[in-house]
């Protein structure tokens, strides 16, 4: 039994737009949502720089930061994604599922709580240790969410990859709706350590970029309500409103470079790996992809093994394929990022363009022909079929393939 994906709900907290509409207006303005760190303590750090987000800004949806930044920003982005589906959560069918990527989890918090080893006893706080499948948990009880319980935390792919078992699960007539999607704070332990790899760019993130430098942490929430197509055609009751879906999530892939823990595989064999499967599921040739969010993050050694992946899949259609990466906006926000480019991946398709790839200045050598959508979004655009990538550390590598509500297969 298989069955066709839907993305009904879009629900976004990010640098550089709270909410689905200020997000989408960041992305068509190219809007950097990166700079000096000012809710994080950054005098000990050498860059502390990175994209955060205004808790102000969230507060009032009824999330209180007290109780972790994680669960502040993620619990209006599910409601924001429900309610963009027409549905709440008296509506929702028993088996509705909640996937949830994080590489750290409420770090932040656990900085606070476990320090200093004279104080309190871990047992006097009322949340002492909050790994990310605690976060899951708490949006569940939240949201009175009974079906299962996922959580991901393989670094960099997690969103991602708890959208394609989502989907999964969906299509093989294990759950008809979910809820999916990943979240990401800023935190000293996560910032110290990009630091002491020397992968924090000074000035910025520069995707593509030949004199790229780093990347550019940031804190994000992004999440996306999934229902099978017999769900959407015949209407669920008690939705609030009709609903026109984003797009079809055709297929996804997933595959590891078995090569090292931190650095990618030179020649992305896994990347490309990840892509030829992603293809396959979706049953569609190479050709027929408009568009690819690259997983981009700005550093010296992942975007050539990335550029080097397109080409091996894409052949000389590489060079005319838009390619852009908006971490150069959003910075890197680990677990979350793939969960928001499937949700840019999702806009794009709905409203004709192209997110760009700000901050770039000139090729790499050897891919002066390619297309990466630089500095200005690009409107008026009719896509079809679109390539979202996620590649982590430790070789883990997603990637999903979306196609507008009306596209077939090739």
């Amino acid at each position: 039994m298989s069955r066709e994906v839907y993305i009904t709900g879009l629900g976004v907290v990010s640098p550089i737009g709270v909410g689905k509409e200020a997000f989408l207006e960041g992305l068509r303005a190219g809007r950097c949502g990166l700079g000096p760190l000012r809710g994080l303590d950054a005098s000990e750090f050498r860059i502390g720089r990175g994209g955060e987000i205004d808790g102000a800004l969230v507060a009032e949806e009824g999330a209180e930061l007290s109780g972790g930044r994680c669960l502040a920003f993620a619990l209006p982005a599910c409601r924001e994604a429900l309610a963009d589906a027409g549905l709440d959560a008296t509506s929702l069918p028993e088996d509705a599922t909640l996937t949830l990527g994080s590489g750290a989890g409420e770090m932040r918090a656990m900085e606070t709580t476990l320090g200093p080893p004279e104080g309190a006893l871990l047992l006097d706080y009322p949340d002492p240790l909050q790994p990310p499948n605690a976060i899951t948990s708490k949006l569940a009880g939240r949201l009175g969410l009974r079906g299962r319980q996922l959580t991901f935390i393989n670094a960099c792919a997690a969103g991602a990859q708890a959208i394609a078992v989502a989907a999964d699960l969906i299509r093989d007539g294990r759950a008809e709706l979910a809820l999916a999607g990943g979240v990401e704070v800023l935190n000293r332990m996560v910032m110290s350590g990009f630091e002491a790899l020397r992968a924090v760019s000074p000035t910025g993130c520069h995707p593509f970029d030949a004199g790229r430098d780093g990347i550019q942490l940031s804190e994000l929430a992004a999440f996306l309500v999934l229902e099978s197509g017999e769900r959407v055609r015949e209407g669920a009751a008690g939705r609030s409103h009709a609903v026109q879906p984003y797009a079809r999530v055709a297929g996804s892939g997933a595959s590891a470079d078995a090569f090292h823990v931190v650095r990618p595989d030179e020649e992305g064999a896994g990347a490309a790996l990840a892509l030829r499967r992603a293809l396959a599921d979706a049953g569609l040739p190479p050709e027929a992809i408009d568009y690819v969010n690259a997983h981009g993050t700005g550093t010296v050694q992942n975007d050539p093994a990335e550029l080097k992946a397109l080409v091996a899949v894409f052949g000389e259609g590489a060079r005319r394929l838009p390619i852009s990466s908006t971490k150069a906006m959003l910075g890197h926000a680990l677990g979350a990022s793939g969960a928001a480019e499937v949700v840019i991946c999702a806009l794009a398709l709905r409203e004709g363009f192209l997110p760009p790839t700000i901050g770039w200045r000139q090729p790499i050598p050897g891919y002066e022909a390619f297309d990466f959508v630089p500095n200005a979004a690009r409107e008026g655009v009719p896509l079809r079929h679109v390539v979202s990538s996620a590649f982590a550390f430790g070789g883990n590598n997603v990637v999903l393939v979306l196609s507008a509500p009306e596209a077939g297969h090739e």
